[in-house]
């Protein structure tokens, strides 16, 4: 079990947002000569994050950006297969307790303790930079926790 505090986790996500998380837009304003080669519709899915099999790897770069985990690999054709996945990552505060105890100033310390759990947000195989399958779990839950509420 990893332990994390308080402000170790605000700094992590601080971090995560300003350097990791770039906006769909901001992808596109830097890379907007690739965005201009796609058709009207197909700007439109990858600024709603819809991708499908057939998109290029620039179409999945733009609508989700650089892939947090990357595995490549040659096939039995000579192509090559690749993996982009990328992760949502969760804090779970799981306990509080007493850590540092100072006597002499009658203080102690509480340190809360977390589970970091990652979640696959979307998981896009590409072979020689076409996408050749896509999987969104947390949609495809959500769609099934809707189905089940019926």
């Amino acid at each position: 079990m990893r332990r994390l505090n308080a402000p170790l986790i605000l700094l992590c996500v601080a971090s995560s947002i300003l350097a990791g998380c770039q906006s769909v837009d901001r992808r596109i304003n830097q890379h907007a000569e690739v965005f201009a080669t796609l058709t009207p519709a197909e700007q439109a899915r990858v600024r709603a994050g819809d991708i499908q099999v057939g998109d290029t790897l620039n179409m999945v770069q733009l609508a989700f950006g650089q892939p947090d985990e990357y595995d490549a690999f040659p096939i039995s054709t000579g192509a090559t297969r690749t993996t982009w996945t990328y992760f949502k990552t969760k804090y779970i505060k799981e306990a509080s307790r007493l850590g540092k105890i100072d006597v002499q100033q009658n203080t102690a310390q509480v340190e809360d303790v977390y589970r970091v759990l990652y979640q696959i947000t979307q998981q896009v195989t590409f072979i020689d930079d076409e996408v050749v399958h896509v999987r969104q779990p947390l949609r495809e839950a959500q769609a099934l926790a809707a189905l089940g509420s019926r």
